[in-house]
């Protein structure tokens, strides 16, 4: 089963089972406004793939990850590699990902969410 790549505060991997246990036997349509870390969504569509799947987060670096995961993982990838292999001390990478970042793609911005996700205490930041 995939899981979720995003550690997230207040995540519900944890509770995934239980929470598995209340979804609906079937459904047509399922809708997550607040997707955070996207364990729920992303249970309900490996065993719902028929279903149509909706999903949204008011915090917009989150909701740009999801949304490039989902239609550029190929450029979402590539930007990590640059940066991993562009960068070795691990403050200057995060002095970079938490400038400012007016000029960057989503993308970039997508790709800067998921590495100090990764990188930051709890996954918590401040992108």
């Amino acid at each position: 089963m995939i899981r979720t790549p995003l550690r997230y505060p207040g995540g519900k991997s944890k509770a995934l089972r239980s929470i598995a246990e209340r979804l609906p036997k079937s459904f047509e349509e399922f809708r997550e406004p607040f997707v955070g870390g996207g364990s729920v969504f992303l249970y309900a569509r490996q065993h719902h793939p028929e279903a149509r799947f909706w999903i949204n987060d008011f915090y917009e670096p989150l909701f740009l990850f999801w949304k490039h995961l989902r239609d550029h993982p190929e450029e979402v990838l590539a930007q990590v590699r640059t940066w991993k292999s562009t960068y070795s001390d691990g403050r200057a990478l995060h002095a970079l990902l938490t400038s400012d970042r007016g000029e960057w793609s989503e993308v970039e911005r997508a790709a800067a969410f998921f590495v100090l996700n990764r990188i930051t205490f709890s996954g918590t930041s401040d992108s």
